[in-house]
């Protein structure tokens, strides 16, 4: 999908059909939800930013007594940077010749979310 300004949003799906559950570890497989909806910026096209939309799923563990639920987390996006691994990678090297300021002024993200990107990486 592409906005009106150029942006394009590419819609995705998980095809992991588990996850580990946060208080015993174990792995679970029972879907209980969706979570919210997370807009992950992802590498720019052609000068346009390109953004990843995805819903990640939430399991639930019978094993544990409160039978808590886990929100699966994948591993190629960064959920404290609100980012793809390879965006977050891309920011890292226009750091390299560029303040965060710069960088925050070429990519229309917030200071606060290029700080969180160079704490992951640091």
């Amino acid at each position: 999908m592409t906005r009106d300004n150029g942006d394009m949003i590419v819609r995705v799906k998980s095809t992991e059909t588990g996850t580990c559950c946060k208080s015993c570890g174990k792995t679970i497989t029972k879907v209980h939800s969706l979570n919210k909806t997370l807009l992950l910026n992802h590498l720019p096209t052609f000068g346009n930013p390109v953004y990843i939309e995805l819903q990640p799923i939430r399991f639930q563990c019978f094993d544990c007594e409160s039978h808590p639920t886990t929100t699966q987390k994948l591993s190629w996006y960064q959920i404290e940077g609100k980012c793809t691994e390879l965006y977050a990678k891309y920011i890292i090297n226009l750091l390299v010749n560029n303040t965060i300021t710069d960088v925050v002024e070429q990519e229309n993200i917030s200071y606060k979310r290029v700080e969180s990107i160079i704490k992951k990486f640091s």
